[in-house]
């Protein structure tokens, strides 16, 4: 298993860790790529292992996001395979800080749009699938005009927070006239 003392240490104490021990091992995963390389073996963990690592990856890339990019590759591969809850949540997170990989923008886009409309999708993976689209219009404003029907046909059932978001963005795309 793990052979570095950092990782030994999380293997002991990750399945039940709380929040605040994981940000500090957030912040070294996040200063040592080969280190962070390394970590993504707890994602054949337990699930109490997995889910608080996948947890533990969203610190790295909201705080460090440069660090994460390089795995999401294999994020995006291996993550559906991982047997805990909303991992499609984890993945739009991760791409909403990090940005997606240009080898993969045509899949994670399509897929994205999905789960926007997918009545079945969490509302917390709406909200980040909902920022990553924003970005995504950004810089291919072709989809400027599926993002505002998708928005658009929510607004009536969705919860306010997503509402908040969501009127945000499309005035967002009223002023850039997209």
């Amino acid at each position: 298993m793990a052979k570095h003392p950092f990782l030994q240490t999380m293997a002991m104490r990750l399945a039940s860790s709380m929040s605040a021990e994981r940000k500090p091992w957030a912040a070294i995963l996040a200063s040592d790529s080969a280190l962070l390389e390394d970590s993504l073996q707890f994602l054949d963990g337990d699930y109490g292992t997995a889910s608080r690592y996948i947890w533990l990856l969203g610190e790295v890339a909201e705080t460090a996001p440069e660090q994460l990019y390089p795995f999401l590759p294999f994020l995006w591969q291996r993550l559906p395979e991982v047997q805990v809850p909303d991992t499609q949540r984890s993945l739009a997170k991760f791409m909403e800080y990090c940005g997606i990989p240009e080898e993969m923008e045509g899949e994670v886009i399509d897929t994205l749009f999905h789960w926007l409309n997918d009545f079945d999708t969490s509302k917390s993976c709406r909200y980040h699938t909902l920022r990553t689209l924003a970005k995504v219009v950004q810089k291919y404003p072709d989809f400027a005009e599926e993002l505002r029907v998708s928005i658009e046909s929510q607004m009536p059932v969705q919860n306010h927070v997503f509402r908040h978001y969501a009127l945000k963005i499309l005035k967002q795309l009223d002023e850039q006239q997209l």
